[in-house]
């Protein structure tokens, strides 16, 4: 299985698009509420419930969640 933690700006386009690249080609996501910025924060809440619900990625913050933890998941 192949994993894929994503992070960065423009939460809404280019995290949200590399998402959606990712998951079509079947990688296991997890992209961190807290390591994700956008224009606004009701934006960002939509990609974030569009790459949890509908890309099938976790959206834990690192707080909520450790990266060993995740690894161990798969």
């Amino acid at each position: 299985m192949s994993r894929l933690i994503l992070t960065g700006v423009a939460a809404d386009i280019c995290v949200l698009f590399t998402a959606a690249d990712a998951h079509m080609r079947e990688y296991d996501l997890w992209v961190p509420q807290d390591a994700i910025a956008g224009v606004s924060p009701e934006r960002t809440a939509w990609a974030v419930d569009i790459m949890r619900e509908t890309l099938s990625a976790e959206v834990a913050s690192t707080d909520m969640l450790a990266l060993a933890d995740w690894i161990a998941r798969a």
